[in-house]
């Protein structure tokens, strides 16, 4: 088997897509040890991230990309009037949760060989709301 040409995905996620990120992990303590700090998901990270993995799941390849690959995503909220979504959270942390998630599913090889392109976008109610991700393997590019 080889790995697909091109992965085109539309999450739609009603009223908007999730805005927790990674970084509202909650510090719990110290491990035994006294050195090793222990962390842990508050209750709206965990169901995030769950509905974000049940939500990926059948569009996961057969085989996963294993040379780079572009990871064009397009974050689409609520918002008075279409344009761009200026408001928290930022790009990148936004992209942490969904790209770890998808490492997870095994739509890659390793997180290390994507190429990740991100804006997040406001549309009105009448609009579909949720994350346009689309996957496409760069030629040319080797480690």
């Amino acid at each position: 088997m080889t790995c697909p040409s091109e992965i085109d995905i539309f999450l739609r996620i009603e009223p908007q897509p999730p805005r927790v990120t990674y970084q509202e992990k909650k510090f719990g303590g110290v491990a035994k040890d006294g050195k090793t700090p222990i962390f842990y998901e508050p209750p709206r990270l965990k169901s995030a991230r769950a509905l974000l993995r049940s939500l990926l799941q059948k569009f996961v390849p057969a085989v996963p990309f294993s040379q780079a690959v572009q990871m064009t995503v397009t974050w689409v909220f609520r918002g008075k009037e279409p344009g761009y979504y200026i408001n928290t959270p930022d790009c990148d942390n936004l992209q942490k949760m969904l790209q770890d998630v998808m490492t997870g599913l095994k739509f890659w090889t390793d997180d290390k060989i994507v190429m990740p392109s991100i804006t997040k976008i406001q549309l009105p109610d009448d609009a579909e709301h949720g994350i346009y991700i689309k996957i496409t393997p760069l030629k040319g590019i080797t480690r």
